[in-house]
């Protein structure tokens, strides 16, 4: 690739692969058309492989670009980055099934506390989610405040599996004692945390909270759209969503009961 050969690569083929990006960007100019793009659409698909497990050292192994320069694109430290660069990123397929890390890297934390806080909302005691996802309850506290500002991938995905499998649920279904509820819920109202679905992106750290319409209604009603209008397949729209299949279809049964 030739992004490969721009952070130090010297092998033949990725020379070779930067001397026809140069080519490329010098006639792309010549008509007009900008070698550099904005990072949103690289932001976008490197934020959903970092769902699906991958580190920024997976991703910079995969496309041929520097650790570095992945973590900017991830944390949104450029704004426009080579075309080419864009292209390694977008070449790499989401994991179906998820992915370990084989480098336990560290990624941004917003979305990490954004959902902890959530669960809080809802009623559920850090005990009770120390508990399910095996992290300790300080670790829990900490990353819930907002004192981490990076998190690793692992407890990350954690967090975010977690969050999917409960963020519908009632804790007091879950035989969670009401005494531990209320005071769970009486401290996030303290704190002003925000419910799952006051997020239209739990992982920006740019969006705002909105409140009104319930998460479950979002999803549901955002996936029949690309599925009846754009042509996705139920996969390829909870990916789009940012949420996993089994996620997605826990929310359209939510919603039948709820409002259909």
């Amino acid at each position: 690739m030739p992004s490969c050969a721009r952070y130090g690569c010297k092998r033949s083929e990725c020379l070779e692969a930067e001397r026809r990006a140069h080519r490329e960007i010098h006639r792309s100019l010549r008509q007009g058309v900008q070698s550099r793009v904005p990072v949103g659409e690289a932001n976008a698909h490197a934020t959903l492989l970092v769902r699906a497990g991958m580190s920024p050292t997976d991703i910079a192994n995969r496309s041929g670009i520097s650790v570095t320069h992945v973590k900017y694109v991830i944390q949104g430290g450029v704004e426009r980055i080579h075309r080419d660069t864009q292209d390694a990123i977008l070449g790499i397929e989401i994991p179906p099934d998820g992915w370990e890390p084989e480098t336990d890297g560290l990624t941004a934390s917003t979305g990490t506390a954004r959902r902890l806080q959530a669960l809080s909302v809802q009623g559920f005691p850090l005990s009770a989610l120390s508990e399910r996802s095996g992290l300790t309850p300080r670790t829990l506290s900490e990353l819930r405040a907002g004192l981490r500002p990076q998190v690793f991938i692992s407890n990350m995905r954690t967090v975010l599996e977690m969050h999917e499998e409960l963020w519908d649920r009632d804790p007091l279904e879950d035989g969670i004692p009401q005494g531990s509820v209320t005071r769970a819920r009486d401290w996030a109202a303290k704190q002003k945390w925000q419910p799952t679905e006051a997020w239209d992106d739990i992982d920006d750290p740019g969006c705002k909270p909105q409140k009104g319409t319930p998460r479950y209604v979002i999803l549901t009603e955002d996936a029949h759209e690309l599925m009846e209008s754009q042509g996705y397949s139920r996969k390829h729209a909870a990916e789009r969503l940012g949420v996993s299949v089994a996620a997605l279809n826990r929310a359209e049964s939510y919603y039948k009961t709820k409002v259909a």
